[in-house]
């Protein structure tokens, strides 16, 4: 399990038992420290969910659960679209949630688009 998916699902069970453990009452003490560390949970997770950029490799494997290196051999095996701009790997957020969610199949080879660099003073 990767150590970002640890420390969410340590994130969650912090609140869980905070929660359980004043079940009855209206509200909860939290100590400064576990609130800091849901605070940059939550700062994560929103960075990963912005619609309006595209992913890098930690973003996908941040999604997914997995290792960086594991990203990048699954766009070796022409399993998940991205694109090329560079020589950096991006991805589309939109199409890699569908993938998550089995609503669309990783595609084959050939998927992979290579973009030029423009404007670097020419």
């Amino acid at each position: 399990m990767s150590a970002s998916r640890k420390a969410s699902m340590s994130v969650v069970r912090f609140v869980r038992t905070a929660i359980d453990a004043t079940a009855e009452r209206e509200t909860i003490e939290v100590p400064k420290a576990g609130l800091l560390r849901v605070a940059a949970e939550l700062g994560r997770l929103s960075s990963i969910l912005e619609e309006d950029r595209l992913w890098d490799p930690l973003d996908v494997a941040r999604f997914f659960g997995v290792s960086r290196n594991s990203v990048y051999a699954q766009v070796d095996a022409g399993k998940l679209p991205c694109v090329r701009i560079g020589g950096l790997l991006k991805f589309d957020p939109i199409k890699i949630r569908a993938i998550g969610r089995g609503e669309q199949r990783a595609e084959g080879r050939g998927r992979v688009a290579a973009l030029p660099v423009v404007g670097r003073g020419e």
